[in-house]
């Protein structure tokens, strides 16, 4: 029997194989979209939800370098500043016809954790939410790999925070901003996505000051129990940034959506004191205090906190994941202190 199933492996069996061990094409990663447009290396109708159309891409040739979204052409693409960098690429501002967007472009995929980063971007492309950076297409170009987002703006909430003389942040806005964040995780955690690796210069600013939660390199898809926290959690190469991180995540156990609640509690601090989480204090003394002495960022005496904002702020970042609000109870707890304060 198992000699009879190996004389039915082809050469484009093993082909496709190594391409997909090796990630040498990356086009198996662009998806379908309503307008019938499939997946081009699908080999299964099923993987379309128009066999008709998908019968019509899997006779036409595979070409790199071309996109699934709106069929656009790469090649066309005029390539401007850059945006910002970091570990695994760099984000520049291009431009496609009269349209700005904003591309991720990855340097060579050569370690697991540039992989799993790769993938976990790829894996948001079914995300729709006003407070949510949108993944449009993946793609390969210059033997890159490539992630085309919306364009909202070169401010963050990094930026905001930063500029002290020209950036108010009055509680109002504090809380109108955290409101912003915890309605776009209400949103990625119930469809089963943890982002891990909220803070404040993932946290992209409109021209009409909504926030957007941003590059999703380090999240996590999970399948939700209903309340949003996993019943298969699962381990990772990426681990985001270390003042922000969840005690947890520290003593090595399994990632869950409440991760970025502590997260959004270390922001809500920021937004306030408007500085760097623990100062100039060496990482691994505050990795030793957060996970032994819970140790938090403490309020300066000269800053005036509200008594509620410091609630929310407190809960959010508990030693206990079970006792951190939802995304959605946190979303609720900001809208009646908004309210309250009206």
């Amino acid at each position: 029997m198992l000699c009879s199933v190996l004389r039915t492996i082809t050469y484009q069996d093993i082909l496709g194989f190594l391409k997909l061990v090796f990630l040498k094409d990356f086009d198996f990663y662009e998806k379908c979209y309503g307008n019938g447009n499939c997946n081009i290396r699908a080999n299964k109708k099923s993987h379309c939800k128009n066999s008709e159309s998908c019968e019509n891409e899997q006779q036409a040739p595979v070409r790199r370098d071309k996109s699934l979204f709106e069929g656009i052409n790469v090649s066309e693409l005029e390539i401007g500043e850059k945006l910002g960098a970091g570990g695994f690429g760099a984000v520049y501002a291009v431009k496609y016809g009269s349209r700005n967007f904003a591309l991720k472009k990855l340097h060579r995929i050569n370690t697991k954790a540039a992989r799993e980063s790769f993938e976990a971007e790829a894996s948001t492309l079914h995300l729709r939410h006003p407070n949510i950076v949108r993944t449009l297409s993946v793609f390969t170009m210059d033997e890159s790999a490539c992630i085309l987002m919306e364009f909202i703006s070169k401010r963050t909430l990094q930026t905001v925070i930063s500029d002290v003389e020209k950036e108010d942040l009055p509680e109002k806005r504090r809380l109108r901003f955290a409101l912003d964040i915890s309605r776009g995780l209400s949103y990625a955690h119930s469809k089963g996505i943890a982002h891990l690796d909220i803070k404040p210069t993932n946290i992209l600013i409109t021209n009409n000051d909504v926030c957007k939660i941003g590059d999703f390199g380090c999240c996590q898809s999970m399948e939700t129990s209903g309340n949003e926290i996993p019943m298969s959690p699962t381990k990772s190469n990426l681990t985001g940034t270390y003042a922000y991180r969840a005690p947890e995540l520290f003593r090595g156990e399994f990632s869950t959506p409440q991760c970025d609640i502590y997260s959004t509690g270390i922001c809500l601090w920021q937004m306030l004191v408007r500085e760097k989480p623990y100062g100039s204090k060496n990482h691994h003394v505050v990795i030793f205090g957060v996970v032994a002495y819970n140790l938090r960022p403490s309020i300066p005496e000269d800053v005036q906190c509200g008594a509620r904002y410091k609630q929310i702020m407190e809960l959010c970042w508990h030693q206990n994941p079970l006792k951190r609000p939802l995304a959605k109870d946190l979303a609720k707890a900001l809208e009646m202190t908004i309210a309250i304060n009206k």
